[in-house]
């Protein structure tokens, strides 16, 4: 029995999906950048316990993550040049910047809290005392970087 032709255009069926979003084809840069988090990982591990090979995995891995996230953010270049980012992608790859930069900002502010929390209310286990050691001298070193960083956020902006 002879099946008859059909016009079986996968052009035309992926441009009449019903869905506003971009599918996106299989892509191997998840997994690769996985496995150089993990050799970098095990590299950091390896130098901690003072293997003399440690470094050298470590910069193996790093540099494999550049350029494995490098492939990956040229893809996604080259999808949204292709036109497959609709206002929908778009806008949830916007939200998606936006969360990054809250879960940042709330990063940092545990930070503060817990430093702030530890200097203003000293207990006894810590011997009353803030700071646990006697720091560097403020206008001597840290005085300096200060002003580094902020005279070259000046000059950056």
């Amino acid at each position: 029995m002879k099946i008859p032709h059909s016009n079986f255009n996968l052009k035309a069926i992926l441009q009449a999906q019903k869905n506003p979003f971009h599918l996106v084809p299989r892509s191997p840069w998840p997994m690769l950048c996985s496995f150089a988090i993990q050799q970098f990982v095990f590299g950091l591990v390896l130098y901690f316990h003072y293997f003399s090979i440690g470094i050298y995995v470590v910069f193996f891995g790093f540099f494999f993550l550049i350029i494995f996230l490098t492939s990956w953010l040229l893809d996604v270049i080259s999808e949204s040049s292709e036109g497959n980012h609709t206002s929908y992608v778009a806008n949830g790859l916007r939200l998606g910047f936006v969360l990054l930069i809250i879960s940042e900002i709330m990063f940092f502010f545990s930070f503060f809290w817990s430093y702030f929390h530890l200097s203003f209310s000293q207990s006894i286990h810590t011997g009353a005392i803030w700071p646990y050691v006697k720091g560097p001298n403020p206008w001597a070193l840290p005085f300096l970087n200060t002003m580094i960083l902020a005279l070259s956020s000046i000059l950056l902006t």
